[in-house]
C-alpha cells in the first residue's frame, strides 16, 4: 500500500517499475490516465475502484484485479494483459489490440453483464456467462482449457470479425454454449 489513504488519480500515470501489490483505494478522475506496468512486472490492485472514470491501463506488464469495481464506466486495457473477474471487471470493457483481458472465473462462476469494445484478446477461464451487446467488440474470445463461455444470445459473441479460440487440452475441456441462437 501507499500509506493508508485513497490513492486519486486526478490526471499523471502511476508508473509500476517493480512487482507489487496496491491495497490502496483507488478513485479514477481521469480518462486517460491510470497505471502503466513495466514489461515483466506486475501490479495487484485489492483496494475499491471507483470515480468518474474507468481503469486505463498502459505498458506491456500485467494488472491483476482482485478488489472490488464501483465505477460505472468503462475499464481500458492499452497493452499487456489484465485479470480480473466479472464482478470487478468494471461496466464496461474496451480492449485495444495487442493486449490482453482475462476473466479468471476459477473461484466460482460469474456473470457480465456489460459490453465489450476494441479488437483485443478477452480470455475466459472457469464458467463466465457474456450478457452484454458486444457489437464494437471484434477481437478474440479464448476459453481456456477448463473455460466455459455461456452467451444468452449470438449478439453477446461481438461483431462479424469477432474470433472465437476453443483451448482444449486432455487436461480439460473447453466449452462455448449459446443458450439462443438468431439469423440477425
Amino acid at each position: 500500500a501507499i500509506g493508508t489513504g485513497t490513492l486519486t488519480f486526478n490526471g499523471g500515470v502511476l508508473g509500476i517499475t517493480d512487482t507489487f501489490t496496491l491495497g490502496n483505494a483507488v478513485v479514477v478522475n481521469d480518462a486517460t490516465h491510470g497505471v502503466s506496468i513495466d514489461d515483466g512486472k506486475i501490479l495487484t490492485l485489492s483496494g475499491a475502484i471507483s470515480g468518474n472514470y474507468g481503469l486505463y491501463k498502459t505498458g506491456l506488464g500485467s494488472l491483476k484485479l482482485t478488489g472490488t469495481s464501483n465505477t460505472s464506466a468503462t475499464t481500458v486495457i492499452v497493452q499487456g494483459t489484465a485479470t480480473g473477474t466479472a464482478s470487478n471487471a468494471g461496466s464496461s470493457l474496451a480492449v485495444n489490440s495487442g493486449a490482453t483481458f482475462i476473466f479468471d472465473q476459477s473461484s466460482g462462476a460469474g456473470s457480465y453483464a456489460g459490453s465489450l469494445s476494441g479488437s483485443g484478446n478477452v480470455g475466459v477461464t472457469g464458467a463466465l456467462t457474456l450478457g452484454g451487446t458486444n457489437s464494437s467488440f471484434g477481437g478474440n474470445l479464448q476459453i481456456g482449457s477448463t473455460g466455459t463461455l455461456i452467451l444468452g444470445t449470438n449478439a453477446n459473441l461481438g461483431s462479424s470479425s469477432a474470433q472465437v479460440t476453443l483451448d482444449g487440452s486432455s487436461s480439460g475441456t473447453s466449452i462455448l454454449q449459446f443458450n439462443s441462437l438468431s439469423d440477425n
